[in-house]
């Protein structure tokens, strides 16, 4: 079975779960994802498996960290950890499917989601939930997360965008301004996001387009 979490081309099939001291807990963990009918494997060694979709620690947040073998985000696999006292973090991949996740399995072992990312602490949609919500792929614009993320705070402005989604994008908290002030422009009918020089016109970095 797959499970589709976060965007659409983000799969749950495999789920490696690493676990160390025979927690009680495992049997939880492992039953929520049965349930999900997702294919797991447990190691007992300390590892990180980068074929996987997800890996799961059951342990504290240190050895969980202290395990990872990042290299590029939206590509990596969702990490999460698990903590004897039952709270579920996401240490990776959070607006790739990582909230959801932990969202569910934290409800599922009656536990509490902590360390969420600094967007939902602050109330406000990520870089990827504004693409996303315009129909673009987020994983086509990793070279404009960062300053879109800073753009996000002054305004953004959108061109070509489908009726209501600039104003579906206001409900969510989105701060749409004319293009004169705005310090990044993201146009959805060329599938282009445009920040620094490339916005004033220049022929610096700044600018991404794909086709379908």
């Amino acid at each position: 079975m797959t499970v589709t979490l976060g965007f659409g081309k983000r799969k749950l099939e495999t789920v490696t779960v690493y676990e160390f001291r025979s927690l009680p807990l495992l049997d939880e963990v492992l039953e929520f994802f049965e349930t999900l009918g997702v294919r797991t494997e447990v190691k007992r060694s300390f590892g990180f498996d980068t074929e996987a979709d997800a890996c799961v620690y059951v342990s504290s947040p240190g050895i969980a960290s202290r395990a990872l073998s990042l290299r590029e985000k939206g590509k990596d696999p969702i990490v999460v950890c698990v903590t004897p006292v039952r709270e579920v973090i996401c240490l990776s991949g959070n607006h790739w499917g990582g909230d959801e996740l932990c969202t569910a399995l934290a409800g599922w072992i009656g536990g509490e989601y902590v360390g969420r990312t600094a967007a939902e602490a602050e109330g406000r949609p990520s870089v990827e939930d504004v693409l996303d919500a315009l129909g673009l792929d987020p994983s086509l614009f990793k070279d404009e997360i960062v300053a879109l993320s800073r753009a996000l705070r002054e305004g953004i402005a959108v061109r070509g965008a489908p009726p209501g989604a600039v104003r579906y994008l206001r409900d969510l908290g989105v701060k749409v301004v004319p293009e004169d002030e705005a310090p990044a422009v993201i146009d959805v009918e060329r599938g282009e996001v445009i920040v620094g020089e490339a916005l004033r016109g220049g022929d610096g970095p700044g600018k991404t387009r794909y086709d379908d």
